[in-house]
């Protein structure tokens, strides 16, 4: 705790960064092998101590669930053994330690003489076979991928960035960084008090709600195409259940979701949960969406945004007028959704009255949104 208090951790992050740089570089060119080990047992074991696998969950982040022994435990012990018995035969330090022992050598045989002044010093390398001299060198390879890296994030650019900032505003150009730039983490004891709540018809809602596009895989993050994928990937079932739990924790009741999402819900509430979902009742066919929701559970159903867009771009207002009545049919609040302020205005201007509005808050002014056609 004190190495991560305010007073001490620019320090301490700089210097974990080029401890392990250099203890990296130490040890792939087999130079100061001893110093390097050692050197290395120390970081490992403040990181061992830091997040110890001591009977407890894994925290986001740790490698797997371990006991006693983690990834950390393992280098360090494979280090100290670096420590105790270095190889004499690799690296730099073996060329060295062979130049110190036949100038020895040299001087031994020369004695009582003194060598003349004329005589030329030990080469570095000396008389060394092939095996010898690939082992010396079996690091370089290692510094040449760090090299290549370091370039690759200072100077050279994929054909996907240069393609994208060819294309892109200068304004509108941002580099993002997954590097912690601290390692102060807020928890639930950190809550002030609980969250206020408010009601939609006889539904009482958290003043702050979560989404299911991360969980569905529906990212939104513009150009970045892999990016949902990814999430989708991370959000497996044992962290969508966590996540749930964290939000009810804060005092958090209520998820925005998809029906496509509702199993995991439902699933979620066999295992002890409460959180309660309003659908979107996204899908193709939107009638059977909203009473695919109705049945397993919804607190709410509204149109889905994308979906009135279109409808009300058709002129389908009975559509979503049919959608509304399914919904309050079953006693639940009926709402509508829209991206696009002009879907808000269609249904008021044709008498549409529904519970509630779901409207984005965005807008279309980033680069990629308006595609050009081409000549």
């Amino acid at each position: 705790h004190w190495l991560a208090s305010d007073t001490v951790i620019g320090v301490v992050d700089q210097l974990n960064i080029w401890g392990l740089m250099l203890v990296g570089l130490a040890l792939m060119l087999g130079a100061f092998i001893r110093p390097a080990a050692l050197s290395g047992v120390i970081l490992l074991g403040l990181y061992y101590f830091a997040s110890p696998p001591f009977f407890t969950m894994a925290s986001g982040t740790s490698e797997g669930q371990y006991l006693i022994v983690n990834i950390n435990l393992v280098e360090l012990f494979s280090l100290a053994v670096v420590w105790a018995y270095p190889a004499a035969s690799f690296g730099l330090d073996a060329m060295l330690y062979r130049r110190k022992r036949r100038a020895r050598n040299e001087a031994e045989a020369a004695a009582p003489s003194a060598r003349s002044l004329d005589q030329p010093a030990p080469a570095l390398f000396g008389p060394m076979s092939r095996r010898g001299l690939v082992t010396s060198f079996a690091g370089v390879p290692f510094v040449g991928g760090l090299v290549m890296a370091v370039l690759r994030k200072h100077g050279w650019k994929s054909f996907e960035e240069i393609h994208l900032r060819a294309r892109a505003h200068p304004r509108d150009v941002f580099v993002a960084s997954a590097t912690v730039k601290t390692f102060r983490f807020s928890g639930v004891s950190d809550l002030k008090g609980r969250l206020p709540q408010g009601k939609i018809g006889s539904v009482r809602l958290s003043r702050v709600i979560l989404g299911g596009n991360l969980i569905g895989g529906w990212a939104h993050a513009r150009d970045l195409i892999y990016v949902s994928k990814l999430i989708k990937a991370y959000h497996h079932r044992g962290k969508v259940f966590e996540t749930l739990a964290l939000a009810e924790s804060c005092g958090v009741n209520t998820i925005l979701t998809n029906p496509a999402l509702c199993d995991v819900i439902n699933d979620y509430w066999r295992n002890g949960g409460r959180i309660e979902f309003i659908s979107d009742c996204g899908g193709k066919d939107i009638l059977q969406m909203i009473q695919r929701s109705i049945d397993r559970g919804a607190c709410a159903c509204y149109i889905h945004g994308g979906i009135a867009d279109r409808l009300v771009q058709e002129g389908k207002f009975d559509l979503i007028a049919k959608g509304l009545e399914l919904i309050r049919r079953n006693h639940l609040p009926a709402g509508i959704g829209g991206h696009k302020l002009g879907t808000i205005q269609g249904c008021v201007q044709k008498g549409l009255r529904p519970d509630f509005w779901m409207k984005t808050l965005h807008n279309v002014a980033y680069w990629s949104a308006q595609v050009k056609p081409q000549n």
